[in-house]
């Protein structure tokens, strides 16, 4: 679940259940992202197929219902795998960890000149939900994208 302090509304407790009907997939966490426009589900480990459909058929199917984009992730209790999945296909050289005094902590993830992009994703969308799900289940304050 979500770190500490964080909690979760009626609005993304309807789209939780929502999806779990739609997938059958369990669903662990919702972020409504107003700033994109999109839907960020979290499901269960080993539940991404599930999740995603034949083909992506959950997925258009859920997009034509609601009119919403949605995004899924596949939890990890660990920042490095949740993140190696958050960025496939893109396999990053490392990914760094630091934490500054106690006070806070940066994220690195060094990766390939040609996979920079897809990184940071169109106007920033995916390091935008790297960035919010790093804090959300790690506390992370930073997130960085270095080529190599």
């Amino acid at each position: 679940m979500p770190g500490k302090g964080v909690r979760i509304g009626k609005e993304e407790i309807g789209y939780i259940n929502f999806f779990e009907g739609v997938t059958g997939a369990r669903v662990k966490d919702c972020v409504i992202d107003q700033k994109r426009d999109r839907v960020i589900l979290i499901v269960s480990q080993g539940q991404m197929g599930l999740a995603i459909g034949y083909r992506g058929k959950n997925l258009r199917k859920l997009q034509d219902m609601t009119g919403k984009q949605y995004e899924i992730v596949e939890y990890f209790d660990e920042i490095v795998p949740f993140l190696k999945n958050m960025l496939k296909p893109v396999k990053p050289r490392e990914i760094r960890v630091a934490g500054f005094g106690g006070k806070s902590k940066v994220l690195t993830i060094i990766v390939n000149p040609r996979d920079r992009g897809f990184t940071i994703g169109k106007n920033g969308r995916n390091i935008d939900k790297i960035s919010m799900l790093a804090r959300r289940y790690f506390d992370i304050d930073k997130v960085r994208v270095v080529v190599s």
